[in-house]
């Protein structure tokens, strides 16, 4: 990590170990330009060990049909239908950094909140400009956003834009993306995508991801296995994250942005620890006060999570799912590409708790920028209520708007603030009690971007 020792050591093992599951080191392969005449219209999928059904993915691959349930498919098939994109438009979208939004599939074996992800990631799409190439033409906006259902479908959309758009465009140095945006759940150390289907910190958290799905699969009713098997459009599962930065590495730009809008991959600590040291400190108050305490946690529980949450605090995440992939990201020389992630649990794009893990850490440094000035997950929504309340005076007195302070704006906020340029970071410089002091331009910068995406995208 910040040794220097370690990250050689991180960089040895990438070079040398070709245990990952499924990506390895040697498959860290540029786009190449193929002739003119070449087939680009279908995703080709990187060659998986120990993964059965490969052929019948391909072939939902080449039918348009990854991810997602057919209805799904069906559904966007006949909606994206638009006028092909003009040489002049793909060259501009380049210019800009493309974007990618990828969300966990509603067909994937988990539960129903796939569809606020799906919600999410069209959204996400519409104002974002992202892109997809399905059946040879190029798709903008909400029907770009995709389902994944299994992590080889991420780097099979990465390869299927990069390599078609620096085949027609015929540029001189491959086409690599900018943004790329995970809509799904998360933990400390995994992103999770259902059935087994994961990303984990290591081998070691892989394993046990892996045994955990084969354990939920077999505790399941019969009816719900058969469910689960229907629904599944592969084998479960998990892969590292060295293995995944191994195989996502050469279709992602060096100054690229990986956004995971999911819970809890940028913290060491879960929803767990946090319960005990709140309910610790409501027993104590109960106890000043002379109340009846009720559901006293145990005193070295409270002990235990105080300080896994104040050494999570200190380091900026040290050792988080987000960390980790970051370190895996920035191996080579030149590489300064960040990683966002939620250190709290919450909703996929409300939740303002955001760390970013930007660039090789260095010796001694913070794993993480601290945005807010303060590591308490309660000022990150003081600070993100300033920057609003502030937004929407500017938004309505300056560019004439009719914008009001509610959940959907506030929402709105948190899932821009990973693209704020990092000179207007941290986004709060001091505190005076509870009130922030906003960094100069952070507001007009909000105020741009929200004009920019509801006219040109070439605004922002």
């Amino acid at each position: 990590m910040s040794n220097e020792h370690t990250q050689q050591q991180i960089r040895t093992n990438r070079t040398q170990n070709n245990s990952a599951p499924f990506f390895s080191p040697a498959n860290r392969q540029p786009v190449q330009r193929q002739s003119e005449t070449a087939d680009y219209d279908h995703a080709e999928l990187v060659e998986l060990s120990e993964v059965s059904s490969t052929e019948t993915v391909q072939r939902q691959v080449a039918d348009g049909q990854t991810g997602g349930s057919n209805a799904a498919t069906s559904e966007q098939t006949t909606t994206n239908t638009q006028t092909p994109a003009s040489t002049e438009q793909l060259r501009d979208a380049v210019a800009r950094g493309l974007t990618l939004s990828l969300y966990v599939s509603e067909a994937s074996p988990f539960d129903n909140n796939e569809r606020t992800f799906a919600t999410a990631g069209r959204e996400f799409a519409a104002e974002h400009a992202a892109i997809m190439v399905q059946g040879g033409q190029v798709i903008f906006g909400s029907n770009a956003a995709q389902p994944v259902a299994h992590i080889s479908e991420i780097v099979s959309y990465c390869r299927t834009v990069t390599t078609h758009l620096t085949n027609v465009l015929q540029t001189e140095t491959p086409v690599r993306i900018q943004t790329l945006a995970l809509f799904t759940h998360g933990l400390n150390d995994y992103l999770n995508f259902g059935g087994g289907n994961a990303i984990a910190n290591d081998q070691e958290t892989s394993e046990r991801v892996n045994r955990q799905a084969r354990s939920n699969r077999r505790a399941a009713p019969d009816s719900e296995e058969a469910a689960y098997q229907e629904r599944s459009t592969q084998v479960e599962k998990v892969e590292t994250a060295q293995g995944f930065a191994n195989a996502v590495d050469p279709y992602l730009s060096d100054t690229g942005r990986l956004i995971m809008y999911a819970c809890l991959t940028a913290g060491t600590y879960d929803g767990h620890d946090s319960d005990i040291v709140s309910a610790g400190r409501t027993a104590r108050r109960q106890q000043r006060r002379g109340e009846a305490v009720e559901n006293a946690p145990n005193p070295r529980e409270v002990r235990t999570s105080t300080r896994q949450i104040e050494q999570d605090h200190e380091t900026g995440g040290e050792g988080s799912f987000a960390d980790t992939l970051r370190d895996e990201l920035n191996r080579e020389e030149g590489q300064n590409r960040e990683i966002w992630g939620h250190r709290t649990a919450g909703h996929t794009t409300r939740n303002p708790t955001w760390r970013v893990f930007d660039g090789p850490q260095g010796e001694g440094e913070r794993a993480s920028d601290d945005l807010y000035s303060t590591e308490h997950n309660f000022r990150a929504e003081r600070g993100r209520r300033a920057i609003c309340t502030q937004a929407v005076q500017r938004l309505n007195s300056v560019y004439h708007q009719n914008v009001t302070d509610n959940e959907a704006f506030k929402t709105w906020i948190a899932r821009e603030m990973p693209f704020v340029p990092a000179n207007f970071r941290p986004f709060v410089t001091a505190w005076q009690g509870n009130t922030p002091t906003l960094r100069e331009g952070l507001v007009d910068w909000f105020c741009t971007r929200y004009m920019g995406q509801r006219g040109d995208f070439s605004s922002y």
